[in-house]
């Protein structure tokens, strides 16, 4: 039983830190859009 607790646990921990992971890296790729976003309409600008 211990050992099925601590694997519950594990799986756990592992898919908290990959929701974690998930909204970062969408948070980081969404920054990035808007900076490309951003940089081709001053280009279109100048």
């Amino acid at each position: 039983m211990s050992l099925y607790c601590w694997f519950h646990f594990l799986i756990h921990n592992v898919r908290k830190n990959a929701a974690k992971f998930v909204i970062r890296f969408e948070h980081l790729s969404y920054r990035i859009y808007q900076y490309a976003n951003e940089w081709n309409g001053t280009k279109v600008l100048l």
